[in-house]
């Protein structure tokens, strides 16, 4: 019995998700209303709230699925790693954060409209902050070289903040265009730019 209650309220977060993503894409979240979400899934009010307090709380569980995807995909990366101590070094963390973009990316191209109406809302949805700050936490925890100095450390937080911002806003430059190229593309372009910076563009040999 059990187990049909938890798919059934599986199915009906399921569809109120749905729906709202479907009328975040149409409108801010400012004018969307409880009744009006429940009238368009076909399900009652008092439905809704048994699962959420208000619309603001259901963005938020939508935010943290996600976050939780990128979670899961991280530490399955990690695993993968030949650290014995699973302690990361220079030449690990590398190719880890390569391979995640990459997920990321072929996860925000299989999750359109889903992705494309939270990164595209900045003023309400906290995406960008939480999956920064998941991924802070994360390698700060796992980099070898942040325990040796406090001057390591303070540095770190600058390179982190200085490429996670880049990664997420070209990605979002990329949602926002329609996602037209392939993942892969952008991937290799992200990783141009962590590698290389400016210096491709002030060059003779850029070539795409």
């Amino acid at each position: 019995m059990e187990k049909k209650i938890d798919r059934r309220i599986k199915k009906t977060q399921k569809v109120i998700k749905k729906t709202f993503i479907e009328m975040l894409l149409e409108k801010p979240i400012q004018d969307i209303h409880v009744q009006a979400l429940t009238d368009r899934a076909d399900i009652n009010r008092g439905t809704f709230y048994q699962h959420y307090e208000d619309i603001y709380d259901l963005l938020n569980s939508i935010e943290d699925e996600i976050i939780q995807e990128f979670t899961s995909v991280l530490e399955k990366l990690y695993k993968q790693t030949e650290e014995k101590d699973r302690i990361l070094s220079y030449e690990s963390i590398e190719p880890i954060l390569l391979m995640l973009l990459d997920k990321i990316l072929v996860y925000v191209k299989e999750n359109n409209d889903e992705i494309v109406a939270l990164f595209r809302d900045d003023q309400n949805s906290n995406i960008k902050r939480k999956l920064r700050k998941y991924l802070y936490e994360f390698f700060t925890s796992r980099f070898s070289q942040l325990d040796r100095s406090n001057q390591i450390k303070h540095d770190f937080d600058y390179y982190f903040s200085y490429t996670t911002s880049g990664c997420v806003e070209v990605i979002t430059i990329w949602i926002k265009t329609g996602l037209k190229e392939d993942p892969k593309v952008i991937a290799k372009l992200i990783e141009e730019f962590l590698l290389n910076g400016g210096k491709i563009f002030l060059t003779n040999d850029y070539n795409k």
